[in-house]
């Protein structure tokens, strides 16, 4: 029997990291009944270990990364069957991969932050089709911090917070265009730091100022 750990869902159906000797770490599916939670795929055939994660849904489908030895650990997408479970996008070619990525929804797109094999973080927009499109990599843009409270959608607009070239953390925005991911224009002095909030047309942050040595409470409709 699997020993299982729920990750994320699709309309009536649940998925599950599941464990056995004989496949490792794997995705399971289920509808809520009994005996219905089989394996969905061993993708990383044998004994070995896929471990998804970032479960992310997006329409009638869900992306979450796994390991699987010619891949390394890459972006996968599933409609909950076995044919429509493959994967989605290659940020490393060959076995090698990113250490961490994180996936954001925004509308159709997958948002993927992930250090590049360039070794620079670097923000990607994938379209349904699973066409990679750079928003941007450390030099222009900074490294996108993917935690909770950090990352919100205001209409077209994904806001998040990112770290730059120095320590301090800042606010981006981006539209899921490369043209649209850009700083937002703060304060003098002042650095988004967390707990994004959206309200009123833009987002409430938690912001640290050099001249008042504290954080508070600011907002920004993103505009200057």
């Amino acid at each position: 029997t699997a020993l299982m750990s729920m990750i994320g869902a699709l309309p009536g159906r649940a998925f599950a990291r599941g464990t056995e000797a004989a496949t490792g770490i794997e995705p399971y599916l289920t509808d809520g009944t009994p005996g219905s939670t089989p394996i969905l795929l061993d993708l990383n055939p044998g004994p070995g270990d896929s471990l998804p994660l970032d479960w992310t849904v997006i329409g009638s489908r869900a992306f979450f990364t796994a390991y699987e030895p010619t891949r390394g650990r890459e972006v996968w997408v599933t409609d909950g069957t076995v044919a429509g479970t493959q994967p989605f996008v290659e940020l490393w070619p060959g076995p090698e991969s990113p250490s961490e990525i994180d996936l954001w929804a925004f509308g159709d797109q997958l948002l993927i932050n992930a250090v590049g094999s360039d070794g620079n973080p670097h923000l990607w927009s994938a379209g349904p089709a699973g066409n990679l499109v750079e928003l941007g990599s450390l030099d222009v843009l900074g490294m996108p911090v993917g935690t909770d409270g950090q990352v919100e959608a205001v209409g077209g607009v994904l806001y998040f917070s990112a770290i730059a070239t120095t320590p301090t953390s800042r606010l981006f925005r981006t539209d899921g265009t490369r043209a649209g991911t850009q700083e937002v224009p703060l304060a003098n002095g002042v650095s988004a730091s967390f707990g994004i909030m959206p309200a009123n047309g833009g987002v409430y942050f938690a912001g640290w100022s050099a001249g008042v040595g504290t954080e508070r409470l600011y907002f920004t409709d993103g505009g200057a």
